[in-house]
């Protein structure tokens, strides 16, 4: 999604609530550093989406490890139960109220 309409989607982050990219392991992904300079980083919408924030920070990501390709790294949640990994390429999401499965989305972070 293009940051100019996550933000007019979302809205405003909430203060205090996004987490540097290098702490999360995500420095150098052209995608995200677009995203924090255009948006920030943080919780959004009353936790409907969090992006880079303290919500992904120390998630234990065990239970699910075997559903996500090697190397992933989470740098976004929404409040559906949604969790947001980019590995190599490609970007994966993870339904961890279903948890049976990893689907890659078909695109690439640049499009995202």
């Amino acid at each position: 999604m293009d940051p100019v309409n996550f933000a007019g989607t979302f809205g405003k982050r909430e203060e205090g609530t996004g987490v540097e990219l290098a702490d999360l392991g995500l420095s150098g992904l052209p995608f995200l550093e677009e995203f924090v300079t255009k948006v920030g980083v943080g919780i959004f919408l009353s936790g409907m989406v969090s992006v880079c924030s303290v919500r992904e920070v120390g998630v234990d990501l065990k239970p699910w490890q075997h559903l996500l390709p090697k190397g992933a790294r989470h740098f976004a949640t929404n409040g559906l139960g949604e969790m947001f990994f980019v590995a190599g390429e490609g970007l994966y999401f993870l339904l961890i109220h279903d948890a049976t499965e990893a689907v890659e989305i078909e695109t690439t972070p640049d499009e995202f």
